[in-house]
């Protein structure tokens, strides 16, 4: 049943528990868009290699109808901490700034 084992993530995760999975479907005119994680995340397994073989499964499912995969990256973590720098080269460039001005004042 879902949520028991391994069976259609990859398996053999080391022990690590895969997110859980949010599979979303847009009808638009004629097509769908399938919006869900498809690669296992393992180390050593080239993903794009794993979206070949989504897009070889559709493709034989939906021969005359099938494009390809668009494959889609969460990049929010990242985005957070590009931010967090940028905060901190903001205050670093402050505090210098502020130094500097600071020693010329004394100058006179």
């Amino acid at each position: 049943g879902e949520g028991e084992g391994d069976e259609g993530n990859g398996g053999g995760g080391g022990g690590t528990e895969a997110p859980p999975q949010e599979v979303v479907s847009v009808l638009v005119a004629n097509y769908c868009v399938l919006m869900t994680d498809v690669t296992t995340g393992r180390r050593g397994v080239n993903p794009w290699d794993e979206l070949a073989v989504v897009e070889r499964f559709f493709q034989g499912l939906f021969p005359n109808d099938f494009l390809h995969v668009i494959p889609l990256h969460d990049h929010r973590r990242l985005d957070l901490l590009l931010t967090q720098r940028d905060e901190l080269v903001n205050e670093l460039t402050k505090l210098r700034l502020s130094r500097r001005s600071a020693f010329r004042a004394s100058l006179g």
